[in-house]
């Protein structure tokens, strides 16, 4: 369907039955250039985005609330129309008589809400003397062509020239003998682009005016929220060790053991819970895709930015340098953590689908209807794509920054990518439901940004590798001489006495120390 629609931008926020007509009238005007026919472009279909989100949001919950009151009165149904019950049917009568209660209660509230909305609408247009209800458009709108030919056409263009609609005029409905000629002689220039799929739509954020300002403020306060869970994650993970050393108890190393763990899953779970919710609740993402792209890039930084901040804590201990002390430390725990994450959260956690599999043996089992278990037991992938993104991101990225001091992380990326593979093959063919149909935008994003990122990280971390372990082998270069003087005994570079050593004796040490000296110089 979006092969044949192109999407116009920037329409005033009027009567949407007004712009619906003046973008008709645009395109029968200014296509007769374009089309074959003289009569302009054949428009068949305008769908005019309508500035209704609470409206929109308080349907989409009411049609769900609606679905599940349905079910549960169809079961109600059914359990009284047997003769007898049992015990365990009885049970399930009383909880279907509470959700039903419940649900009624919900409906009404939605209800109200949707006429509250309305009624501030209309109570807002009878001060200009109009009390009735009229849609309001959104800044966007769709227009269906007939021909591919024509879309093309159309989207060389980039701009269309529309009626302006800004007069006070435009707030209630149109007639159907209305003329555009009369209202302004200055046409209003709206951008035309390509449309997103119709199922990668979030209808309700469509032409939002604050999603900008919104989307600073949310990323503002998740990479505040970020640093804080990596300091979190950093601090335990460098005193807990320090920590254990003055333990004398098995109660007490297990003690200390399962604080540190608790402090650590809240700095990781606590951005991992608050990002999706922040992009769904907070943000005002037009697509899908945007939508699914600003997370996994927030969760692939934070996720970087956690071990990256555990593993150099360590250089407290080596006087802020990464030298070879440190690999010891810092180096060991980026390696065990990506063997944490593939074994725990990529083998087990989405390999297995611990989700998929609560819902499937726990909770779908004690569902009241069928329509509930259906939806318990078929689990949606979007968010499943999102975090498998992230996570493999994640591993690229690590590898890229240490590979030069730690060639070991190309083995286990080529264990993860290999591993990835089949496990997300199993996954979205077999057991998860498909997820909306959406573009490329967040695979472009990674390989346009964050690759590059994750090379120039690569390039500054091998000078500096490499920079730190050549300062450290010339300092130790440089302490060589004093310390083998140290270890020789000054003794046999004294004369000789007649009761101590021979001549020969003394000549062959002087040898063996000019040896050594000339193997230093070399």
């Amino acid at each position: 369907a979006a092969d044949f629609t192109v999407q116009l931008t920037g329409l005033p926020c009027v009567a949407a039955d007004w712009v619906e007509a003046a973008v008709r009238a645009a395109f029968d005007e200014q296509g007769k250039p374009i089309a074959d026919e003289n009569d302009g472009l054949k428009v068949p279909g305008v769908a005019v985005s309508r500035k209704e989100r609470r409206l929109i949001v308080t349907a989409c919950k009411h049609d769900g609330n609606a679905q599940i009151l349905k079910a549960h009165r169809e079961a109600l149904e059914e359990l009284q129309a047997q003769p007898s019950l049992s015990n365990e049917a009885c049970e399930r009568k009383r909880k279907l008589d509470m959700a039903i209660e419940a649900e009624e209660l919900a409906e009404k509230r939605l209800e109200k809400a949707a006429l509250d909305f309305i009624r501030a609408s209309v109570s807002q247009r009878a001060e200009s003397g109009d009390s009735t209800y009229v849609p309001i458009c959104s800044g966007v709108c769709f227009v269906t062509l007939r021909k591919h030919k024509d879309v093309e056409e159309v989207l060389m263009k980039r701009t269309i020239e529309i009626p302006d609609l800004a007069g006070s005029s435009c707030s209630s409905p149109p007639r159907r003998s209305a003329s555009f000629t009369s209202l302004s002689s200055r046409p209003h220039r709206v951008s035309v682009s390509r449309p997103p799929e119709p199922t990668d739509i979030i209808w309700r954020n469509v032409g939002s005016t604050d999603s900008i300002r919104r989307q600073l403020i949310g990323t503002f306060m998740l990479f505040l929220l970020s640093l804080a869970g990596a300091a979190i994650i950093g601090a335990v993970s460098y005193l807990q060790p320090k920590v254990l050393e003055q333990t004398r108890s098995l109660f007490s190393d297990l003690a200390v053991q399962g604080i540190g763990l608790v402090f650590i899953l809240a700095g990781y779970l606590s951005v991992f819970i608050v990002v999706p919710w922040v992009e769904t609740s907070y943000m005002r993402h037009e697509t899908i895709a945007s939508q699914e792209m600003s997370t996994v890039l927030k969760l692939v930084a934070f996720q970087t930015l956690a071990t990256v901040a555990t593993a150099h804590v360590f250089t407290v201990e080596t006087g802020g340098e990464l030298t070879r002390n440190w690999y010891i430390v810092g180096g060991f725990l980026i390696v065990n953590s990506m063997f944490v994450d593939f074994f725990v959260i990529t083998c087990i956690v989405q390999g297995w689908h611990l989700t998929l599999q609560i819902n499937r043996r726990c909770l779908a089992p004690k569902a009241l209807t069928q329509f509930e278990a259906n939806e318990l037991y078929a689990v949606k992938a979007d968010w499943y794509i999102v975090d498998r993104l992230q996570l493999v991101v994640k591993f690229i990225v690590l590898c890229y920054i240490y590979l030069p001091a730690m060639p070991l992380l190309s083995g286990i990326l080529f264990v993860v990518l290999t591993a990835s593979m089949w496990i997300d093959q199993r996954n979205l063919l077999r057991h998860l439901v498909p997820p909306p149909q959406s573009d490329a935008s967040v695979v472009q994003c990674i390989l346009v940004y964050v690759m590059p990122v994750a090379l120039l990280a690569h390039l500054v971390w091998t000078n500096v590798t490499f920079d730190e372990l050549r300062t450290e082998r010339m300092s130790e270069q440089a302490t060589w001489p004093a310390n083998l003087l140290a270890n020789t005994s000054l003794a046999s570079l004294s004369v000789p006495s007649s009761a101590s050593l021979s001549m020969q004796e003394f000549s062959q040490s002087m040898q063996e120390f000019s040896q050594s000296m000339q193997e230093f110089s070399q």
